[in-house]
């Protein structure tokens, strides 16, 4: 649906491994051992006005520890949050847009905790 979904993929991806002391992946390498971060699942819905074509960006940010403890996940979901929430990502052909936070949860499993950030963002073509 839109051609900025690898460059929005790629920004996210830039800001969090400058940020972050865990590896990020898109896809997790066999055998990796918790604590990493996962860009996850993506949706895009249009968002076109009578005027312009748009794409709202739904992007996941999953966290993965292998602690008994919430507190590492959410320690990590929170530089998560201070690394995109209100960050303005450049996509060339497209208006600059702004990440927005948009909801966080974190679950148990069975050998530690997951955690998961939702972000919004909308594109629309120059």
């Amino acid at each position: 649906m839109s051609d900025a979904s690898s460059a929005v993929q790629a920004a996210i991806y830039e800001a969090l491994d400058a940020a972050l002391l865990v590896p990020v992946f898109d896809r997790v390498p066999q055998n990796q051992v918790p604590e990493y971060v996962v860009i996850g699942e993506g949706n895009e819905l249009p968002a076109d006005t009578k005027t312009h074509h748009g794409v709202e960006h739904i992007l996941d940010i999953n966290v993965y520890t292998d602690k008994r403890g919430q507190k590492s996940v959410k320690d990590i979901l929170a530089t998560v949050y201070t690394t995109l929430h209100r960050r303005t990502i450049d996509v060339s052909g497209f208006a600059s847009t702004m990440l927005q936070f948009d909801s966080q949860t974190t679950f148990p499993e069975p050998h530690g905790f997951r955690g998961l950030a939702r972000f919004r963002m909308f594109t629309q073509p120059l």
